[in-house]
């Protein structure tokens, strides 16, 4: 009698196991469906919204398994059918949704586009990191979703103006063969969140095929703002290299801190790697700043100020002491700045880049500035149709 009861012991033990593992299994399924409800409301794009359903599907799939042990102890054959068909559909979603990820190969008739790397690592575009997999506006859109309960400045209105010109930005450059297959440098951005480096030698180049009958390319370092290397400034600027023959440079930085150490050092080594890769004109180079990348512009031009032809700034963080910084060293003297900026910016009050624009006046710079009634701080997506041709009519004005 002992022995028949020992010989059972095992499969009771396997299936309480089973069962206590299903309970853990269910809790952790009720803890994440909130989160995956939020994902859902506020993706952007169907492919999104395919990976999260098969995401699910997987789950439902997998919890079934888990509860019943093996499936025919609780449903007919049609059920283990349709639960096997479940599992290879979810399989398959994913499957698809990775192998289509963007390649990071783009380019046509009038633009090379294409990622660089001046560092051993990374070497390469990560096509299959889960930053290039999920569609860019997907990420932004769930960024300001979030945002907006942390941010004070991006009330429910603000937030869905925001939403509705980067999502703008985003179907135009799907819409855009020779960009759309650059993918995503977001990969890039996150890594100093895990503890990486910022400067992780990585560009974005954009140079026209059309040198206008150019030797040598001019071109426009661009150092984006707080979030990252932003595929929707790719577009928004492309016209420049398109119809103006100014090549795009955009440098990743981590998530735009460009008041880190080493910020100006990798503005110029993508500069220079970019003048002999590309053939461009020294003496034509102009940067750009937006938001946060305002840092890295008083810092590349503190340490490098004869390398720049001309300054933009838009919408741009100004600090009085990088900027005193520079004066100092005569930086600023001479040096032609175009200065962009939303009279309604709550973050960066306009009173506050008068006081900067000031100070820089001071210190004999040629200012421009071009206020916008009514903007706010995401003056770049909201007036993107013209911003463009705004800093293009600029740079003419001051083209050697």
């Amino acid at each position: 009698m002992s022995d028949a009861v020992c010989a059972n012991d095992p499969p009771k033990t396997s299936a309480l196991l089973r069962r206590i593992a299903a309970v853990f299994y269910a809790a952790a399924v009720a803890l994440a469906l909130p989160l995956w409800l939020f994902f859902v409301w506020y993706a952007a794009t169907w492919t999104a919204r395919l990976g999260l359903a098969a995401l699910l599907g997987l789950t439902v799939c997998g919890f079934c398994a888990l509860w019943a042990g093996r499936p025919k102890h609780w449903c007919s054959r049609r059920g283990r059918r349709a639960l096997y068909v479940g599992l290879a559909a979810s399989f398959l979603a994913l499957g698809a949704i990775v192998a289509l990820a963007p390649s990071g190969r783009a380019g046509g008739e009038t633009l090379l586009a294409e990622h660089v790397f001046l560092k051993e690592f990374p070497s390469a575009f990560p096509r299959f990191a889960a930053a290039n997999i999920v569609p860019e506006a997907d990420q932004v859109c769930w960024g300001v979703a979030l945002a907006r309960w942390f941010d004070a400045l991006l009330g429910g209105p603000k937030a869905a103006r925001l939403r509705a010109n980067t999502l703008a930005a985003y179907c135009e450059l799907a819409g855009d063969a020779e960009l759309r297959g650059l993918g995503s440098a977001m990969d890039f951005c996150y890594a100093p969140l895990l503890g990486g480096d910022p400067d992780t030698g990585h560009y974005v180049a954009l140079v026209p095929r059309d040198r206008k009958g150019r030797e040598k390319v001019l071109c426009l370092v661009f150092l984006h703002g707080s979030g990252g290397n932003f595929a929707a400034y790719w577009k928004v600027l492309a016209p420049l290299a398109r119809e103006e023959g100014v090549a795009l440079l955009f440098p990743s930085f981590g998530m735009g801190n460009w008041q880190r150490d080493g910020s100006a050092a990798s503005v110029l080594a993508a500069l220079d790697d970019a003048t002999q890769r590309f053939r461009l004109d020294p003496e034509n180079c102009f940067v750009a700043g937006l938001s946060n990348g305002g840092r890295g512009v008083t810092r590349a031009v503190a340490l490098a100020p004869e390398r720049f032809r001309g300054v933009v700034l838009i919408s741009a963080v100004l600090e009085e002491g990088t900027i005193a910084e520079g004066l100092s060293q005569g930086g600023w003297k001479g040096t032609r700045v175009l200065l962009l900026h939303g009279q309604d910016d709550e973050r960066v009050p306009w009173d506050y880049t008068f006081q900067r624009m000031r100070q820089l006046m001071d210190g004999g710079a040629r200012m421009l500035a071009v206020p916008f009634p009514g903007q706010d701080h995401f003056l770049m997506f909201a007036m993107r149709e013209n911003m463009a041709d705004t800093i293009a009519k600029w740079m003419k004005e001051h083209t050697k």
